[in-house]
């Protein structure tokens, strides 16, 4: 089973947390997962994967403008309709918008057709009720959190698929 990131990163926050999530799905038997920058998508291996993650630095209390370009223009050849979706969020400022982030990556998933998962809090913590979120000052800290989002997401598409 195909499990994609797709992500855009300025500084490599965004990446580093990308590849956490790859690895915590990878933990899962019968995954392959793979990270993507934006710039830089396997066509094949996103229409083929079952589950796909977003993830956007946060700026502005906002996705960044490479992601939402990315979903009103850049996406349009891609096969997201019914796969499970996720989110992830990373920012510099605790109030610089985390939550609101993955709420935009979630609205735009569901435009796209896609079911949204996270396991919120129903499977203790880490909860992770809208998605996964990191401060660059946290990065260490939070790499558990991310290993777990991918692991639940693998998790929850065996279970579906």
């Amino acid at each position: 089973m195909k499990f994609t990131v797709i992500y855009f990163s300025k500084d490599g926050h965004t990446k580093e947390m990308a590849d956490v999530i790859v690895k915590g799905a990878s933990k899962v038997s019968g995954i392959e997962a793979k990270a993507f920058s934006i710039d830089d998508l396997d066509k094949e291996f996103v229409d083929e994967s079952e589950v796909v993650i977003f993830g956007s630095p946060v700026y502005h209390a906002g996705i960044c403008w490479q992601m939402k370009k990315w979903f009103n223009e850049d996406s349009k050849p891609f096969d997201l309709e019914g796969k499970l979706g996720g989110a992830f969020t990373t920012a510099g400022y605790l109030q610089g918008g985390l939550n609101t982030a993955c709420l935009e990556l979630t609205q735009l998933m569901l435009v796209k057709g896609m079911m949204v998962y996270t396991s919120g809090s129903a499977l203790g913590e880490p909860y992770l009720h809208i998605g996964a979120t990191s401060l660059n000052e946290s990065t260490e800290k939070d790499k558990a959190m991310f290993s777990v989002l991918g692991e639940r997401m693998a998790n929850k598409a065996k279970s579906i698929f």
